[in-house]
């Protein structure tokens, strides 16, 4: 079996679910385009509508909801290749220009072969998340637990 590329994109559906822990062996770059969660680590909660992404440190256990199913558009880089995040999880407002990035990555999943192009989209999207992370105030990571009940959230 060959090892997949150092960076790739997974665009899928998935389904309600519970309360579940989840642990990746990658840095992941998950985004909602459809759909809210919630997700919950080190004792805080946060709501991850479409407007917002999080970016999840490898091998960093993760509690997940999806109260009524998502589109998620998501990006996992190898920790090998890339740089850590500076926390566990962090939330970041979405932009026009990390939408269209992650539109653009979701056609390169774990079993293609990495065009140079390819390879320099997913630089280019860890590099805007470096940069956005880099501006975020200390404050602007707090989690949402207000707003929590009304997303359907318990």
């Amino acid at each position: 079996m060959t090892q997949p590329p150092s960076a790739y994109a997974v665009h899928a559906v998935f389904p309600a679910e519970a309360r579940k822990v989840i642990q990746f062996d990658r840095h992941y770059f998950l985004y909602a385009e459809h759909g809210t969660m919630r997700l919950e680590a080190g004792g805080r909660v946060w709501s991850l509508p479409p407007a917002r992404a999080a970016w999840i440190a490898a091998d960093a256990p993760i509690t997940i909801s999806i109260p009524t199913g998502i589109t998620a558009a998501s990006a996992l880089f190898d920790p090998e290749h890339f740089a850590a995040p500076k926390t566990t999880l962090t939330v970041i407002d979405m932009n026009d220009l990390a939408r269209a990035l992650i539109k653009t990555c979701r056609r390169y999943g774990p079993e293609d072969t990495q065009s140079p192009y390819a390879a320099s989209l997913f630089q280019t999207l860890a590099q805007r998340l470096s940069c956005q992370l880099d501006q975020l105030a200390p404050s602007a990571n707090a989690p949402s637990q207000a707003a929590a009940p009304a997303l359907g959230f318990r």
